[in-house]
């Protein structure tokens, strides 16, 4: 499904394809599962229930804090 579509309520429902993707990488055997979307992290909720036990990696906790420190050396306004 169009995940622009459903998160502005126009479209199918991503979370249950995402949370069984998730689960696809798991059944797999998957050490990890990584969000690497943007739009996706949407479902995040879903795609951590797909992995149950298996750790799921956010690009966006990975990277925020590096852009805040960077951020900061370099004097930018951050909108969070």
């Amino acid at each position: 499904p169009n995940r622009n579509e459903s998160i502005s309520g126009n479209g199918v429902d991503c979370g249950p394809s995402l949370g069984e993707m998730a689960q696809n990488l798991v059944k797999a055997k998957a050490d990890f599962v990584v969000c690497a979307c943007n739009t996706a992290h949407a479902y995040r909720k879903n795609m951590e229930l797909g992995c149950g036990k298996t750790p799921f990696i956010s690009m966006i906790d990975v990277t925020s804090p590096k852009f805040s420190k960077i951020s900061k050396l370099l004097k930018l306004p951050v909108n969070v």
